[in-house]
Order: C-alpha cells, then structure tokens, then sequence
C-alpha cells in the first residue's frame, strides 16, 4: 500500500524541534544527533531539497541511506579540525543528492597549499580494521571546501572475496586539497561522470583495480597523481580528461606504478 511505501524512508525533520526545522533553512542549528538518530533507528532517511543542514561526525548504518529526492540537500560540516562530514563503514549504504560543504575554499590549485585534517566524505575503514565492504553508491553530490579530501576511500578490499564494491557517479569533488583519494586498499570502484577541480590534486590513485569512465580533472595543480601503493595502481581511465592544470602545475604525474594503469 502507500502507507507501506512511506514506511520505508524516515523524513530526519520529523525527529526535530521546531527551532532546529527553522535552522534547516539556513544551517544556523547544530541537527547533527537527530540525523544521526534518524539513521540508527530508520535506516533510510530524507532531507530536503534546498535546506542546509549543520552537522558533523555522521556515521553509515547496514543497509540506509541518506537521500535528498526532487533536489538537492546540503550538509554544512561544522568548523574545527575534528569535524569531518560522515564516515561510511558498513556494507550496503546509499549518499544520493546530498552535498557536504566544508566552507574553506583555499584556494588549493596553487604550489604552496598545505594540507589539513577535514574530510568531507570517508569510505572504507582504517588500514586493518573492519571487515570488508560491498555496495556503497554515492551519486548525485558536490564535495567542496575540505582541506585535506573531499572524498577519501579507506579500506574496503579484504583478501580476495570478490563482489561489488563502491559505486560512485556524477560526483563533483572541487576545492578541496584532493579531491578524490583512493588509498592503497580502496579497490573495485567503478566511477562514472564524475568531475575534480580546484584542488591540489584532482585525483589521487594508489590502488589497483579501479576504473573511471567520462570523468573529468580539470584546473588542479595536479589533475591526476597515480603512485604506488599496496596493489601498484592498476586499472583503467576510459574517456576521460586531465585539462587545463593550474599554472607550474601536471596534466597526469606517474611515480613509481609497477603495473600502471591504463
């Protein structure tokens, strides 16, 4: 029935005060518990199109979601360099039309940008813990304004139990000091239209196995960085673009990929 289907997601206002639903529309109000709440007991939450929503420190559930339908959502990552966006370390979780703004636009595409600790989103676990994950989509989103990663894919490969791993399309990663890190155990990811600009480096590639089609760098100091790591970077760009590097900056920069990517 209908009352089944609007069963299955979980508005995150509807935890909220009147005061904190007021804040939503311009991020004035800290709602970072309630959206928080909202996953741990709904598992499928909504936010709404066009509201700011200022909250931190989030955490990925077993088989939720955040979503935004008919727009697109903003989570305003509260300042301080403990603050980060979310973190995703369970199996089976959706980001769909929601953006994560850090509000620290550097500049980054410059020689002298230094890194920081904030990350706007966090795939994957640390090196060493948790177990292995499968099917993570997040499409749909802006990253911006983080001064170490916008996007930032931690260890998700476990030996070799294959399976779907983390699907990412239109992703627009842009002014953050890298915009899309893929660490030495980020492997299996298929990215699809996805575009990263502004930044120190556009894209940084140190695990094998992955592949990015129709995807742009553009305008970073170093549009694509492809190094070595646990697995040598193996896999594959398909139509896609490293144009216009910030002044004195590379196009694409190789170090030490023993199997390279092709």
């Amino acid at each position: 029935s209908v009352q089944d289907k609007l069963r299955v997601f979980k508005h995150a206002e509807d935890l909220m005060t009147g005061a904190e639903r007021a804040g939503c529309l311009d991020g004035s109000v800290d709602v970072s518990a309630k959206i928080q709440s909202a996953l741990n007991q709904f598992k499928y939450v909504l936010l709404s199109p066009g509201h700011v929503y200022l909250a931190s420190n989030l955490s990925s559930v077993e088989q939720g979601a955040l979503m935004c339908i008919g727009g697109r959502a903003t989570i305003k990552v509260a300042s301080g360099a403990s603050k980060y966006g979310m973190v995703i370390n369970t199996s089976d979780f959706i980001v769909d039309g929601v953006d994560f703004d850090g509000s620290n636009l550097g500049p980054y595409n410059v020689v002298s940008a230094s890194a920081g600790t904030r990350i706007g989103l966090t795939v994957g676990n640390s090196f060493g813990t948790g177990l292995q994950l499968q099917n993570i989509t997040i499409q749909n989103c802006d990253l911006y304004g983080f001064d170490l990663a916008g996007l930032y894919g931690g260890e998700v490969q476990i030996g070799f139990v294959f399976g779907k791993r983390v699907t990412l399309h239109n992703v627009n990663s842009h002014h953050n000091y890298v915009n899309f890190w893929m660490s030495p155990r980020f492997e299996y990811v298929n990215a699809t239209l996805c575009y990263g600009y502004e930044g120190f480096v556009g894209v940084l590639v140190a695990a094998g196995n992955n592949k990015f089609a129709s995807c742009s760098f553009e305008n970073n100091w170093q549009n694509a960085q492809i190094t070595s790591g646990e697995n040598n970077s193996h896999g594959g760009f398909i139509g896609c673009s490293f144009n216009h590097a910030a002044v004195g900056g590379l196009g694409l920069y190789v170090l030490n990929a023993a199997n390279g990517m092709a």
